[in-house]
C-alpha cells in the first residue's frame, strides 16, 4: 500500500506497507520519495527492456506546498500505487531483486 505520509526535510515523503502473501499478518513499512520511484524504474528497466511500464504521475515541483490531503496528492498516492500493484502482479517484474528493495529497505 502506498500512502502519503507527508512532507519530511523540504520533500514530500510517502509510506508503502508491504504484506507478504505467506504471511499476511506480517507487514514492511519503509518510507520512500518521488526520486525513489524514478530509480525504481530505471533500474527494472536495466534488465527488462522488452516490458511495457504502465505511465506514473508526473512529478509536481512544490509538491511539498500542497496539504496532505489536496486532490493532487490524492491523484498522485492512486497513480503510483497502480503502478506498483502492476509490478507485482507482473509475471516477471515481480521477481526483481530492485522492486523487492524498493519495497522492504
Amino acid at each position: 500500500m502506498w500512502s502519503n505520509e507527508g512532507v519530511v526535510g523540504g520533500y514530500r515523503m510517502y509510506r508503502i506497507i508491504t504484506k507478504l502473501k505467506d504471511n499476511p499478518d506480517y507487514a514492511i513499512q519503509v518510507h520512500r520519495r518521488y526520486n525513489d520511484l524514478k530509480w525504481l524504474i530505471q533500474a527494472i528497466q536495466v534488465d527488462n527492456s522488452a516490458c511495457v511500464f504502465p505511465p506514473i504521475p508526473q512529478q509536481v515541483m512544490g509538491s511539498q506546498y500542497y496539504k496532505d490531503d489536496s486532490e493532487l496528492i490524492n491523484q498522485r498516492v492512486q497513480g503510483i500505487q497502480r503502478f506498483l500493484d502492476y509490478l507485482i502482479q507482473h509475471n516477471i517484474l515481480c521477481a526483481n531483486k530492485d522492486l523487492e528493495v524498493f519495497l522492504t529497505g
